[in-house]
C-alpha cells in the first residue's frame, strides 16, 4: 500500500468539504507529523480520528527534531512543521500531499513524487493532479 504524507492544509480542507471519508477510502497508508497534527483544532483532530483508516501520527525524538531543525536552517521559506512534512516525505513516503508552493518545490527537487491538492470547488469536488517532474 503506498504511503501517502500530508501537511496540515489538506485535512483542513478536507474536513471543510466534508470529504474525509472519502480521502480515507482512497485505500492509501496515510501518515503525518506530530507537529503538523498538533497544528489541527481539537475538534478537526476527533474527525481524523473517526474517519482515519490506515492512518498514523508520527512522533519525533528528540535527536529527530534537531535534525528538523537543522533541515529548517538550510530552507529558511519553511516553517518547522513544513519540514517534518519534508523529512516525512523523504524517509517514508511514495507521495507527498501538499498545496504549499516552497514545501512542494523542495520536496520536487529532493526529486521526491508530489501529489498537488487543488481545491475546485469547496461544495462539489476535490481533485488530486498526480505529477512527478523528476521523471519529467
Amino acid at each position: 500500500m503506498e504511503v501517502v504524507i500530508t501537511d496540515t492544509n489538506i485535512f483542513i480542507d478536507l474536513i471543510n468539504i466534508d470529504l474525509l471519508s472519502e480521502f480515507f477510502n482512497l485505500g492509501y497508508n496515510y501518515k503525518i507529523s506530530d507537529m503538523v497534527f498538533n497544528e489541527l483544532k481539537r475538534e478537526q483532530k476527533r474527525e481524523i480520528n473517526r474517519a482515519a483508516i490506515n492512518f498514523e501520527v508520527i512522533e519525533f525524538d528528540s535527536k529527530e527534531v534537531l535534525e528538523l531543525y537543522s533541515i529548517k536552517s538550510q530552507m529558511t521559506t519553511l516553517s518547522i512543521q513544513d519540514c517534518s512534512v519534508y523529512k516525512l516525505s523523504l524517509e517514508l513516503g511514495d507521495f507527498t500531499l501538499t498545496a504549499d508552493k516552497s514545501l512542494r518545490n523542495k520536496i520536487e527537487k529532493s526529486g521526491n513524487t508530489i501529489k498537488y491538492f487543488i481545491l475546485l470547488n469547496k461544495r462539489f469536488c476535490v481533485n488530486i493532479i498526480a505529477c512527478n517532474r523528476h521523471n519529467q
